[in-house]
């Protein structure tokens, strides 16, 4: 469920465990993990999703990663595809 900030105008999300109903996480990834940590001098939840088939996966390999804060602020995500290295980046 994605909100927005009534004093900034700002997308946020209800908790940090909506982000992955929020986000275009791409087909085919799995969850491999999620934890409590610590963003901006706030509690958050970091999840990480990789490739089923597990081509690159671990540390540096392709990716999708996620945090939120404890507040449902999104504070982060990252797409590491190898599909999207021949992309146009966006303006």
């Amino acid at each position: 469920m994605t909100a927005t900030s009534p004093t900034s105008g700002t997308p946020v999300i209800a908790s940090p465990h909506d982000i992955l109903a929020a986000l275009p996480v791409p087909a085919g990834y799995v969850n491999v993990e999620k934890g409590k940590i610590e963003v901006d001098g706030e509690g958050a939840v970091l999840i990480r999703m990789e490739r089923a088939d597990k081509r690159h996966a671990g540390l540096g390999g392709e990716h999708f990663s996620a945090v939120g804060a404890t507040s449902g602020r999104l504070k982060g995500f990252v797409r590491m595809d190898l599909a999207l290295r021949d992309g146009v980046l966006p303006s």
